[in-house]
């Protein structure tokens, strides 16, 4: 083997360790999350306001409302922090859903949410973590889902 082949292996195998080294250990960065429906979560207290907001100008999340709900995360984008911080996005949600008319207080929004176990979605609507073959279970904030012999979950996010 001449030379000129050895170092084009050599060189060929060092990119090759590094690179792969690189691409094995290198952050990954933010993944979003999903429900069991695919809808995307909302993760920071703006996506959370907005969802609120959306939530009850919406009807109660009857219809799914993406435009309005991106309108509104520009808008806002000032006022309240994009940023990931699942611990924001209930007491956020509530406070859009106060902004937007509704008559309920903080303490007993984030008490719906908890005893319901749900959560806001990006498009502001509501969707229970637990399991999506299932109706939601009842409460202010959950529409009512028509008993029906499809039990596989699909359109049951709220």
């Amino acid at each position: 083997m001449k030379l000129q082949q050895r170092v084009a292996y050599l060189t060929a195998t060092v990119i090759i360790l590094v690179g792969g080294a690189w691409w094995v250990f290198s952050p990954v960065g933010h993944l979003r999350q999903f429900d069991a429906d695919l809808q995307p979560l909302a993760e920071s207290p703006l996506e959370g306001w907005c969802s609120g907001h959306t939530f009850i100008d919406g009807g109660g999340g009857r219809n799914a409302q993406q435009a309005k709900a991106a309108i509104c995360r520009t808008d806002n984008a000032e006022t309240y922090s994009a940023s990931v911080d699942m611990t924001a996005v209930v007491p956020s949600f509530c406070l859009g859903a106060i902004a937007a008319g509704w008559q309920g207080n903080l303490a007993s929004c984030e008490s719906i949410l908890a005893q319901n176990n749900l959560w806001p979605t990006l498009h502001g609507q509501l969707t229970n973590a637990w399991n999506k073959a299932h109706p939601y279970p009842g409460g202010e904030f959950s529409a009512r889902v028509s008993d029906s012999s499809d039990n596989t979950g699909r359109g049951q996010t709220r």
